[in-house]
């Protein structure tokens, strides 16, 4: 199998070379998106894996949560005469997603243990007639002869894999169950096969592509960072105020505070609601009906906060969660990177604090230990462990350790957007001193005790613990006595990170002297050690300008009373950024509402007239001006900050001066596709204008035009099918690009 890596597709729009003016194209993907979803413009990736699923390629596409990885098998269902199968994981995001599409008037349907039998038997028969477009289905219900036989009789044409990574041995959520799936390749060969994630290192994508069987798929590797989060580190030392320092940033908010342990999961939202927060706990002890209560006020929004182990989040849909914190370190960069990415997934600032302590390590390895028996798996979940300790103790960007540790490449000098690059953090002067201090009294109290103890003794706290041991009596006794208690442990997890000190037994770690000690002791080695600056941590206020807060108030508590009105949740009516975008212009009429984000032609119809009622009467109460002019937001697609490489500056250059495909890909180290894509990038937003005897004779590109005229561009197979396999899909591709942009300036 081989993979054909890109990061830029172009299977354009339907061209009609009969029509009377160029300008009157329509693309019928932008078209049909705008309609029924109210997107003006796509996120990066977007338009090429929508268009592999229309020229019915094999896909892997890999982007951030937030990305818009659903949209990419949902539009293109519209436009297949035929079926679309989405295999998730999870029965709560199966009906969120399929409430949120009925919702907008595209026929969808899921069917899994929850579906009553009537209603299963409906969606069944309309399975074989052809009426539905998107059918939602679990692995395990796809793995049954009964559902294999029903869809052998429909015409399914593509089959979307969502959270892709849980085939794959290496992935974080390795699922059994998911391993079935490869035998679709043999039981469906006429459909195609695409495959979503948004967390995937090199080796879980590749066991990806094997595993699904993947025919020469097309590899969409998109921008792996998510600039709108705001990542923060922070020593645990009250983890309930610390808790309650990032919810009084994000007053009536939604957030989800992960633990470790369930104990812990109680104690906290025990805390959080003595202290008022609307707050509800949830994990796999709990019973089912308990989880679904929890989930349901979580998604309604009755509930602001959810405080859960990892056993909650993949089956949430909820795209303003506006804070996210770990209590307690997660056990990969990649549970972190997908548990973290639960904020801010309508592409507004939002925060993620990661609450960290030496001892969560202990923990977590007592847990595999007891949990994991293959000695492989065992080894593969340490590793990992370690690697997310360190990233908490590191000095590098946090944005950039992210992206790096997925095979992303990063270029840009501060992201301006965690502790680190923020300056929330400083280097602690005399830093080596201290360390030598900490690992002093880590010998004078015998390597007995932990980080708790040892910072007491530091400090010259004379509790009882440090008296009954006479550790008040130690020459090391007070020697940090100016310090916070807060930062000496914080200093003793770095040392820890840094291998000068280990920690040994369960559940009360001892500190002992690590292999790096002896050097740093001797003076041998620097230490540079890291604490909290006094810089203040910003609440985000400028994401609301000229954003009417109490109008978005208002707007928010319609959303809820509507959606609970239709039984689902609120923001499957109207997302955030959508009622920012309200609250901010306050249109006056139907025509001022279609042009804004997010407000498709079935909202317009249903919630128009409502949604100008209660603008109408907020601002005539308080004398508003309407149909407001602010500062246009960027585009979708430019909402994050681009991190082109060098690599494509590069071959971007080289094209423009006219150089050939081949001698680009040896000066850069591009893939031929990923070169191609630059090319056809550059051809239709105007900044290369070629003559196309570069790459094939006039015959050649007179064939393709032939047969764009006769097949329509939005797909490049029927291209294919009337040229022949004498001429590639690259040189399609070229010419395709011509006509689009030929459309475009016409269009102008």
């Amino acid at each position: 199998m081989r993979l054909s890596s890109t990061h830029r597709g172009h299977f354009l729009p339907r061209y009609d070379l009969g029509m009377s003016s160029i300008a009157e194209i329509v693309d019928p993907v932008q078209d049909v998106i705008q309609r029924t979803w109210g997107f003006a413009s796509l996120l990066p990736l977007q338009r090429q894996a929508i268009d592999a699923v229309l020229a019915g390629r094999d896909s892997l596409l890999v982007v951030p949560t937030g990305g818009g990885k659903s949209l990419c098998f949902q539009a293109p269902a519209l436009l297949l005469d035929g079926l679309t199968v989405v295999v998730s994981p999870l029965i709560a995001l199966m009906k969120d997603q399929v409430d949120a599409l009925v919702t907008i008037g595209v026929a969808a349907a899921a069917l899994n243990s929850m579906t009553p039998r009537e209603d299963q038997r409906a969606i069944e028969r309309r399975t074989a007639d052809g009426s539905l477009r998107l059918l939602f289905v679990s692995p395990e219900r796809l793995a049954t002869a009964s559902l294999r036989a029903l869809l052998r009789e429909a015409r399914v044409r593509a089959f979307a894999v969502d959270e892709a990574h849980c085939i794959s041995h290496w992935g974080h959520d390795f699922r059994p169950e998911y391993r079935q799936l490869r035998e679709l390749r043999e039981l469906f060969p006429g459909a195609s096969i695409h495959a979503f994630t948004a967390t995937a290192t090199e080796q879980v994508r590749s066991d990806i592509c094997s595993e699904l069987r993947l025919r020469e798929p097309v590899v969409l590797i998109g921008d792996l960072d998510r600039p709108n989060l705001r990542y923060r580190v922070v020593p645990r030392t009250d983890e309930v105020l610390q808790v309650e320092e990032v919810i009084r940033r994000h007053p009536g908010e939604a957030g989800i505070v992960y633990c470790i342990r369930r104990k812990d999961v109680d104690s906290m939202a025990a805390a959080l609601a003595s202290r008022g927060c609307r707050a509800r706990g949830y994990h796999a002890g709990m019973s089912p009906e308990e989880r679904r209560d929890a989930q349901d006020a979580f998604a309604s929004e009755s509930a602001d906060i959810i405080v859960a182990t990892v056993a909650f989040g993949m089956g949430i849909d909820r795209s303003n969660v506006r804070f996210v914190v770990h209590a307690g370190m997660p056990k990969s960069i990649e549970h972190y990177q997908q548990e973290a990415g639960r904020a801010g997934r309508d592409g507004l600032l939002s925060e993620c604090v990661l609450l960290h302590d030496a001892g969560d390590a202990m923990t977590w390895t007592h847990i595999f230990e007891q949990s994991i028996s293959d000695d492989r798996q065992l080894a593969v979940a340490i590793r990992q462990l370690e690697q997310v300790n360190g990233f908490c103790l590191s000095a590098i960007c946090r944005h950039r350790a992210l992206v790096e540790h997925f095979g992303g490449a990063w270029n840009v000098e501060r992201c301006d957007a965690c502790d680190l690059c923020l300056g929330e953090l400083e280097t602690v002067a005399d830093s080596t001193t201290i360390a030598q201090k900490i690992l002093s009294c880590v010998v004078r109290t015998g390597q007995m005790f932990g980080a708790g103890h040892v910072a007491s003794v530091l400090r010259g706290e004379r509790s009882a613990r440090v008296q009954e041991r006479q550790h008040d009596t130690l020459s090391t006794f007070g020697l940090l006595s100016e310090h916070r208690r807060e930062d000496v442990r914080g200093w003793i997890a770095q040392l820890v990170a840094r291998g000068a000190l280990v920690q040994e037994g369960h559940p009360r770690p001892a500190l002992r002297l690590g292999p790096a000690a002896r050097a740093i002791l001797r003076g041998e080695s620097e230490v540079r050690l890291l604490q909290t600056s006094s810089t203040s941590i910003g609440d985000g206020a400028d994401e609301w300008l000229a954003v009417d807060r109490d109008l978005f108030e208002v707007l928010r508590t319609w959303r809820r009373d509507t959606a609970a009105a239709r039984n689902v949740a609120p923001f499957i009516i109207l997302g955030d950024r959508t009622l920012r975008d309200l609250a901010a212009i306050r249109p006056s009429s139907i025509e001022r509402l279609r042009a804004v984000s997010g407000i498709g032609q079935v909202r317009l119809s249903e919630h128009g007239n409502e949604l100008l009622r209660v603008m109408d009467t907020h601002c005539a109460a308080r004398e508003l001006e309407r149909d407001v002019a602010i500062e246009a937001r960027p585009p979708r697609e430019r909402s994050r900050t681009s991190r082109t490489t060098a690599a494509k500056t590069e071959a971007i250059r080289l094209l423009q001066e006219g150089r050939t495909i081949e001698a680009v890909m040896e000066r850069t180290g591009r893939a031929r596709s990923t070169v191609v894509g630059d090319l056809c990038e550059i051809i239709e937003d105007g900044r290369c204008q070629p003559s196309l005897r570069m790459w094939m004779t006039g015959e050649t590109e007179e064939a393709i035009r032939r047969a764009a005229a006769e097949a329509g561009i939005e797909r490049l197979k029927p291209i294919r099918e009337i040229v022949g396999e004498t001429i590639s899909y690259d040189q399609i591709r070229i010419v395709v690009a011509t006509i689009r942009a030929t459309a475009q300036n016409a269009a102008r």
